[in-house]
């Protein structure tokens, strides 16, 4: 495998899990599908933007749910992409390679390790990575039922990859916002969207190279609180 890169063991793997059956389920399968077998040289920078390209209905992606400070949730094209980045980047964290850009999400989604996430958004945000080594990565996806995996295979080259965290420094506790309707009966309370606590995390790398100890990067993260968002009714005489 991979023989005149030196891709001798796998590095590094991390899985992801989702709910079968939802459409944002064929845009991890369509990433997963162009991603896989990619091959980096020592040196090279991986993108991921640059891989997939634009998620378009010509490209096979579908329609599904994506987030947005300024919209909420909203249904567009690639939904469920951020998904496929944030299982490559932490199999690419884990391994110790040199991260050289990624974002997490701007509020906190419990099925991901709390501040290790890569959100995706064409033309945008992007998450790419180094291969800071001497040996070759062949990149392998795997699709199951409930879950996505991505295997790094390559080369440790005698590097070990220490991991702390997260580490949760404040957190904000979720508010409600009000809404009156006067068409509702007095006393009667409808939630139409949940709310997300606001947290500060930390998370800490250490890459080590032949026993010699690397520097402890950190990586800092805020999540915004997102009030929960109640319809409470003001007609005394429904």
């Amino acid at each position: 495998m991979g023989a005149g890169f030196d891709i001798t063991e796998v590095v590094s793997s991390f899985s992801t899990n989702f709910t079968a059956g939802q459409e944002r389920v064929k845009n991890i399968a369509r990433a997963a599908e162009q991603v896989n077998n990619t091959v980096l040289e020592p040196g090279e920078t991986f993108s991921l933007n640059e891989t997939l390209g634009k998620r378009t209905a010509e490209n096979g992606y579908v329609k599904a749910p994506v987030y947005s400070d300024s919209d909420g949730f909203f249904e567009d094209f690639g939904g469920g992409a951020s998904q496929f980045s944030t299982t490559l980047f932490n199999a690419a964290f884990i391994g110790g390679y040199k991260d050289i850009t990624h974002s997490p999400h701007s509020i906190y989604i419990s099925r991901y390790p709390m501040g290790r996430e890569a959100t995706l958004n064409w033309g945008s945000i992007d998450m790419a990575f180094k291969n800071d080594t001497n040996s070759g990565i062949l990149i392998r996806t795997g699709l199951g039922s409930t879950s996505i995996s991505v295997t790094l295979y390559g080369n440790k080259e005698g590097r070990t990859v220490k991991l702390e965290g997260p580490v949760e420094m404040g957190r904000i506790p979720i508010e409600t916002a009000y809404t009156d309707d006067a068409s509702l009966p007095i006393g009667t309370e409808r939630q139409v969207q949940g709310g997300y606590p606001g947290i500060v995390v930390e998370n800490y790398r250490t890459v080590s190279t032949q026993g010699k100890e690397g520097r402890r990067e950190r990586y800092r993260w805020t999540y915004n609180m997102v009030p929960r968002k109640v319809i409470r009714g003001t007609n005394p005489a429904a």
